[in-house]
């Protein structure tokens, strides 16, 4: 009979030396060895940053491991593994992003992802941030994928943020308004730092009307 946990979270597509230890990591992580949490986080992370469409499979697999080892031990290995990883990997970002602009992207969709599963880790929330702020940043603006990304996250993750640390929220909007009115701003990156503006003001929910300008969508309130 198929473990129901191989595919909820696909855990086929990983090596099958390393199918037990997730699965054991999700069912009695106490029977696991003391080195061999790292490298069960360290796969899910690597796979989740280079198949951008495991991003979402790969953070509820992290988080669930977390809240089992946590549930099981009162140990915090697990997190302390992937904050670890993740730190790792936004220090080597510039070297990421000239090697793949879709790996960078898809880290911070991977990393926020695990602030939607995780809100309540500090440590989780103060990389998410510095990923947004890279995305604030000159080089980025360039590239029309890096502001839709940062879009994207605010849409998904903005209010939530905003509640955990609202001075640092406040931060990154001036640099966000500062990027909007800038001279020398790329004219593609200007409507969506203007929706980025917008979606704040708006106490994250765009209305009917601010969907159809950014969007072109008619709800069915607005027909």
């Amino acid at each position: 009979m198929t473990n129901p946990l191989l595919d909820k979270f696909k855990i086929e597509k990983f090596p099958a030396y390393l199918q037990p230890y997730i699965i054991q990591a999700l069912i009695n992580p106490a029977k696991l060895g003391a080195n061999d949490m790292l490298p069960i986080m360290g796969y899910v992370c690597k796979y989740s940053i280079d198949e951008c469409h495991y991003t979402l499979t790969g953070s509820k697999l992290c988080a669930a491991i977390i809240q089992k080892e946590l549930e099981v031990t009162s140990s915090n290995s697990a997190y302390r593994c992937l904050v670890t990883l993740c730190r790792n990997y936004y220090r080597d970002k510039c070297a990421m992003r000239l090697e793949s602009l879709s790996k960078w992207i898809s880290f911070v969709s991977f990393v926020c992802q695990l602030f939607t599963e995780l809100q309540n880790y500090s440590d989780l929330q103060d990389i998410v941030y510095n990923c947004l702020f890279t995305l604030v940043g000159p080089e980025c603006l360039q590239n029309d994928s890096e502001v839709d990304c940062l879009v994207t996250q605010l849409l998904s993750i903005g209010k939530q943020l905003e509640e955990c640390n609202r001075d640092v929220m406040d931060e990154l909007y001036d640099n966000i308004r500062d990027a909007y009115l800038a001279w020398n701003s790329p004219a593609s990156s200007r409507l969506p730092l203007l929706q980025a503006i917008e979606l704040r003001a708006m106490k994250w929910q765009l209305d009917d009307d601010a969907k159809e300008y950014y969007y072109g969508e008619y709800t069915m309130s607005a027909i």
